[in-house]
């Protein structure tokens, strides 16, 4: 039997895959930027705050 941190656990999870899947490809791109293990093309702070996901209404920040 579960307790209840872990039944909350597993629902968060799933809530913040769900959004995930709802992301839009800009916010993959821009994620795939800034993660990039090479520091000579990995996006700089300027390069990622004129990137097309600051500039979208769509979402929130």
């Amino acid at each position: 039997m579960q307790s209840t941190a872990d039944n909350f656990d597993d629902e968060q999870s799933m809530t913040t895959k769900n959004k995930w899947y709802q992301a839009p490809d800009y916010a993959y791109d821009l994620l795939e930027h800034l993660l990039d293990p090479n520091p000579h093309s990995r996006f700089t702070a300027k390069e990622a705050l004129s990137h097309p996901f600051f500039m979208n209404d769509d979402h929130h920040v």
